[in-house]
């Protein structure tokens, strides 16, 4: 929220009053200070969120600009060592337990895993 706040063409804005060219604007001047794609994908996911509760609470009368993420975004894997996965699995509450066993046995990733 503070990245948000300091970018005065935000941060000077109602709520309602923020179009989609302040939001291009704040992320031109992220990337112009070299900040990688994924930390700009952070900050604007606090918008984002920021918007949703805004329309959730009622504190808006009107729709609030769509929020899109950067593209080119690198992903980070990390895989679990036998020990993390024991450890992990047993402060897991019981339902979480499940799941996460059956993804592990099936070498699912739970990012492919769709409700």
């Amino acid at each position: 929220m503070k990245c948000l706040l300091a970018y005065e063409k935000l941060a000077g804005e109602r709520i309602d009053a923020i179009a989609s060219e302040k939001v291009a604007g704040f992320v031109a001047k992220r990337q112009e200070a070299e900040l990688e794609v994924s930390s700009i994908n952070r900050q604007l996911q606090v918008l984002r969120r920021t918007f949703h509760l805004a329309q959730e609470w009622g504190k808006v009368d009107k729709v609030l600009p769509r929020v899109p993420m950067l593209s080119r975004e690198r992903r980070r894997d990390r895989v679990l060592k036998r020990d993390e996965e024991r450890r992990y699995l047993a402060e897991a509450s019981h339902l979480l337990r499940e799941v996460a066993t059956i993804l592990i046995d099936c070498g699912c990733d739970p990012r492919s895993v769709s409700g």
